[in-house]
């Protein structure tokens, strides 16, 4: 009897280590809303890796881009590497205009930038843009784990069609389909029928913040394509093209403690 009741013993404490009956994901994400507004810095890391078969030749892409960011008034540096190729850019918010400086031939020079373009640099808006999905969101469980030793919450979460084409216009992905020709009038149908988009996400258990997301848009950019081909009463075949990897992972870090740098000195 008593080996018996050690084991349930045993079982019911693993059970309360990996699971979280007591706080649901929704709960999680209005949280970080809260947690992250207040935020004065943080780092970021977006890796995209996209592999695909084109006329029967495998192409294989994997984009960095490393970020650290202060929020106001707002500073960013942003590294992109991909391949040998790299680019350093760093953007300054000056009142209420935005200035970016590139480094062109080893010099840096600055010029000002328009506001629809900082949407795809600016981290923090990055951020509060799949917090806001929480309602439109439907969730797995939660459960605590370990991410890289700390505490943390982990759940998954699905997306609609409805969402899936706000996630692909946040992540600019609408500009890798805008490659295959001008599809004005064909977006609503690309992103119909679609399997609901899987997403996993990672909470600090005792900041609230979050730490990593990751998405495997694999199935669904194929699901788009053969939109596409149905549209033009063709197939894939026809097209010769085909991904067989598309994975984003996004993983914040250094909250508030993020490293300062100066800005660059530009060229005179």
């Amino acid at each position: 009897m008593k080996k018996f009741l050690s084991i349930g013993l045993i079982l019911a404490m693993v059970l309360s280590l990996t699971s979280c009956g007591s706080i649901s994901a929704v709960e999680i994400m209005k949280n970080a809303q809260d947690q992250t507004a207040a935020i004065e810095n943080f780092e970021a890391e977006i890796v995209t890796s996209i592999a695909m078969n084109i006329g029967g030749m495998e192409t294989a892409i994997k984009t960095t881009t490393n970020t650290v960011a202060f929020t106001d008034p707002m500073k960013m540096k942003i590294f992109i590497s991909e391949g040998t190729q790299n680019m350093e850019i760093v953007i300054v918010q000056e009142g209420d205009a935005y200035y970016a400086y590139g480094n062109l031939g080893g010099e840096w020079v600055k010029e000002k930038l328009p506001a629809d373009a900082l949407v795809q640099y600016d981290a923090q808006q990055n951020m509060a843009f799949y917090l806001d999905l929480v309602d439109e969101l439907t969730f797995s469980p939660v459960t605590e784990e370990k991410l890289n030793g700390q505490a943390v919450y982990h759940f998954d979460a699905e997306a609609s069609a409805e969402t899936i084409q706000k996630i692909f216009q946040a992540t600019g992905m609408d500009d890798q389909l805008a490659a295959l020709g001008d599809l004005s009038g064909m977006m609503e149908d690309l992103f119909s029928n679609l399997n609901g988009l899987k997403m996993s996400m990672w909470y600090d258990k005792a900041t609230g913040y979050p730490l990593q997301y990751e998405m495997d848009m694999t199935e669904i950019y194929n699901q788009m394509i053969q939109n596409l081909m149905d549209q033009m009463d063709a197939s894939t075949g026809d097209l010769g093209f085909n991904v067989t990897e598309l994975k984003l992972t996004m993983t914040y870090s250094n909250y508030n403690s993020a490293e300062d740098f100066e800005l660059p000195v530009i060229a005179e």
